[in-house]
């Protein structure tokens, strides 16, 4: 047995310390094993900690820049092809995608499905080509031009909705005029689904008021 504690802990020191000593040698292994966990799992934690900073300072881009990143590195291309990143870009253009299933097939022309799991990533460069769509007062009408409406904010939900309930009972559309053009809201009806729009929400065209309606 004092051969066996010589060879653990060293040579045996008088008094038959060999024992204490393979001990004291067997615990200086065992914390080496857990120092060498402790580095791993803050390794870990730093790349975990670098790759969330990089995320958040991915959202402040925007979708070209975005993409370009995605070149970097094959980390960085998994950061930037993260669907919470284009989901943010892509609800800046159109907010009711993220609740109106119905719109898909209108802002994407029927190319992305709600149900793909990149769908974010694949319909921002659809949506933002079409953002435009909104602003009216630069909106330039080649003929007639398809407008999707939604609610600006909270606030405005109710009387959006009941003006759209007033329209769909009445079996109505709206029509408003700006000098020579004139924008007709359309409620869900057979005119909107014959424009692959199955939803709940307010349709608008704009046209040319030619002729002239206010000679």
């Amino acid at each position: 047995m004092p051969i066996v504690a010589a060879a653990v802990g060293g040579p045996v020191p008088p008094g038959g310390g060999g024992a204490v000593d393979g001990a004291t040698t067997g615990s200086v292994v065992s914390t080496a094993h857990g120092g060498a966990d402790s580095v791993a799992r803050m390794v870990a934690d730093v790349e975990t900690f670098l790759a969330y900073l990089c995320k958040h300072i991915f959202s402040f881009l925007d979708g070209p820049t975005l993409a370009s990143l995605r070149l970097v590195s094959w980390p960085w291309r998994s950061l930037a092809e993260d669907e919470s990143l284009w989901k943010a870009l892509t609800l800046r253009c159109w907010r009711s995608l993220a609740t109106d299933a119905a719109a898909w097939p209108l802002a994407s022309g029927g190319s992305v499905s709600v149900a793909d799991p990149f769908r974010w990533r694949r319909v921002y460069p659809i949506v933002a080509r079409g953002a435009q769509w909104r602003h009216l007062e630069s909106f330039v009408v080649p003929d007639a031009s398809l407008l999707y409406f939604e609610p600006e904010a909270e606030a405005d939900v109710d009387g959006f909705t009941e003006f759209i309930d007033y329209l769909t009972k009445r079996s109505r559309a709206g029509l408003a005029l700006d000098d020579n053009r004139r924008f007709i809201f359309v409620p869900p009806c057979d005119f909107a689904r014959n424009r692959n729009y199955a939803g709940d929400s307010l349709l608008g065209v704009v046209q040319d008021a030619y002729p002239p309606m206010n000679p």
